[in-house]
């Protein structure tokens, strides 16, 4: 008899590249921020770094079951790219109501 075993896959996301998935779970720690998705993927930056930090602030108010997409892009000043996919909101919208 053998053991179904599900393991989680850490992407590394290349300029340009974009994960989708439903949220699972936002796990900030000490020293890195991890992003994991219902369908096995996860993502990780240190958290003192640009992308960690963006994680943060962009992920802060999204529930669990979400489904959403993160672009990598080749802008130092803004790496990562947030999106809803369920509100079709993308961040720039959110900040525009917020604020």
């Amino acid at each position: 008899m053998s053991d179904l075993l599900l393991t989680m896959s850490l992407i590394v996301l290349e300029e340009w590249q974009e994960i989708v998935g439903t949220l699972k779970t936002i796990d900030v720690g000490d020293k890195s921020v991890s992003v994991e998705f219902k369908e096995g993927a996860s993502i990780e930056y240190p958290i003192d770094s640009n992308e960690g930090q963006i994680l943060v602030d962009s992920l802060e108010d999204v529930t669990n079951g979400t489904r959403i997409g993160i672009l990598k892009t080749d802008q130092i000043e803004r790496p990562l790219r947030f999106r809803n996919i369920e509100s079709r909101e993308c961040e720039d919208e959110v900040k525009e109501k917020r604020g």
